[in-house]
């Protein structure tokens, strides 16, 4: 039997057997005891927990954890799964939290430089949490690839009730609740644009080279740099101890949450106009622990929302008294 194919098959024979001796070992693969010792100090060293005991009496011992045989990933497998655990937001309070950490470490230590460099690079154009859902926007993965490789997509998107046909720059993903957005740099007029993935038609990525205008290099998360000052609006948002709490722990409203001395806070920020239903999703799920000074617009948006849902509420309310 081969050494590699050796090791294997006593890997899975000392998980099984957990306590043994080197002449077990040595008569189960037919190969001398000083072969066997060689193997398992060949395993000890890959991190196999095994603890030896002396005496008349004495053996092998495999530790409690069990350890799987050797896996070969390749470096792109590593990657998704790396971006996964991290977009999944693990923390302290998740069950196998240091047992992903200890992964995490684990694949981390065998990537190569590049390997470092994609990974940061795909962490920085997406914002949000990877959320499971049967609803995922069927262009996503493409605007996703885009976004990482600096490519430029031909888009077909719904605006307002019309089609536009567009050449587009993605710049990243941003996950909102079960709605995930794009914003594009468009290099014809040099402008961003929010693109709610659901409106997407067709996108295909262009296989001709594009001049990159725009500096798509850049993290989603400031993806607001590429946005005009005149297409800006000031965001102020006053918060009260719960809706601080929930602003600390929002992955985008976080950094420009402010804390007073008794626990309220504010949300003060510059932000894109066409981000406007983006941050209305999200103020709007605060409820009353929210209020906006700023702008109108927004306010005006949620005293719609609001009336939207009192009519609803007064439709429904006499049919529950019948």
């Amino acid at each position: 039997m081969a050494k590699a194919k050796r090791l294997e098959q006593l890997l899975l024979f000392i998980n099984q057997k957990k306590q043994f001796t080197l002449k077990e070992l040595a008569d189960e693969f037919k190969v001398s005891p000083r072969t066997i010792q060689r193997d398992l100090l060949h395993l000890i060293d890959r991190g196999l927990p095994i603890l030896s005991e002396y005496g008349p009496h004495g053996g092998y011992t495999l530790m409690r954890e069990k350890i799987l045989p050797p896996i070969g990933f390749s470096e792109s497998e590593a990657l998704s799964f790396l971006f996964a655990l991290q977009s999944l937001g693990v923390s302290d309070s998740f069950p196998y939290s240091k047992e992903a950490q200890s992964v995490k470490e684990k694949l981390m230590n065998f990537l190569s430089d590049d390997g470092i460099k994609q990974l940061s690079n795909i962490e920085k154009k997406w914002q949000g949490k990877m959320l499971l859902s049967d609803q995922v926007p069927v262009h996503l993965p493409l605007f996703f690839q885009a976004a990482i490789e600096q490519r430029v997509i031909t888009v077909e998107y719904e605006l307002s009730g019309d089609l536009r046909i567009s050449i587009l720059q993605p710049i990243g993903i941003i996950e909102n609740g079960y709605n995930w957005y794009s914003p594009c740099y468009n290099p014809t007029d040099k402008t961003v644009h929010l693109l709610n993935l659901k409106n997407i038609k067709t996108a295909a990525i262009e296989n001709e080279c594009h001049p990159l205008t725009g500096n798509t290099a850049l993290p989603v998360s400031q993806w607001n740099e590429l946005v005009s000052p005149l297409e800006k609006l000031n965001l102020h948002v006053n918060l009260n101890s719960n809706g601080a709490n929930k602003a600390l722990n929002h992955p985008v409203l976080r950094k420009d949450t402010k804390l007073s001395s008794k626990r309220s806070g504010q949300i003060e920020a510059i932000i894109p106009r066409e981000a406007l239903p983006l941050y209305a999703e999200w103020i709007w799920a605060f409820g009353a622990d929210a209020y906006v000074v700023s702008p109108s617009e927004l306010v005006d948006y949620l005293r719609a929302k609001t009336d939207e849902m009192a009519q609803i509420y007064e439709r429904i309310t006499p049919a529950l008294k019948v």
